[in-house]
């Protein structure tokens, strides 16, 4: 996806808005890019991972949440539930300001395998769990580094990204 981003952009410049932790920026960068990253307030975006996981696991590790008394964005379990409904909004919403052409969505599938330590050392990126006091995050990765272990050691998730992508008129 990156790839087929810079070789149809228009330069090196790369706004990245909603940058969150840096990640995409990284990607960007890493690829000739020059990054401005954006990370306002509240939710914008026009970029989605979207897990698939097999249903035992996923009750397994939201299990482990409610266990421990855990509210958190359910976006950070990496569950996604109903975010391709929000797909055909992005451009919806783009065409609906009158200042955007060649309005375009591209999907991508892909998938990674997390060991227990994978998951572990992305887990406390998220905001909300960054939020949360260190004991009761440590409470939650040993839990969930039990659980994943419990599972075999890894676990599998499927991903389907979308991108939405315009040009400013």
């Amino acid at each position: 996806m990156i790839d087929d981003l810079v070789d149809s952009a228009q330069g090196p410049d790369v706004l990245d808005v909603g940058c969150g932790t840096g990640i995409s920026s990284r990607l960007f960068r890493d690829h000739g890019c020059r990054v401005l990253g954006l990370r306002p307030r509240g939710r914008i975006g026009l970029f989605w991972n979207v897990a698939v996981h097999d249903p035992a696991v996923l009750q397994t590790l939201e299990a482990q949440y409610r266990a421990l008394d855990i509210r958190i964005d359910e976006h950070s379990i990496l569950l996604r539930r109903g975010a391709a409904d929000r797909f055909p909004l992005a451009a919806e919403g783009l065409r609906a300001t009158g200042q955007f052409s060649a309005i375009e969505q591209r999907e991508y599938q892909w998938a990674k395998r997390y060991t227990a330590q994978t998951w572990l050392d992305q887990l406390p990126t998220h905001s909300d769990h960054a939020a949360l006091p260190a004991e009761q995050l440590d409470e939650l990765v040993q839990a969930i580094d039990q659980v994943i272990v419990e599972l075999g050691g890894s676990v599998d998730v499927a991903y389907r990204t979308v991108l939405v992508t315009a040009s400013r008129t």
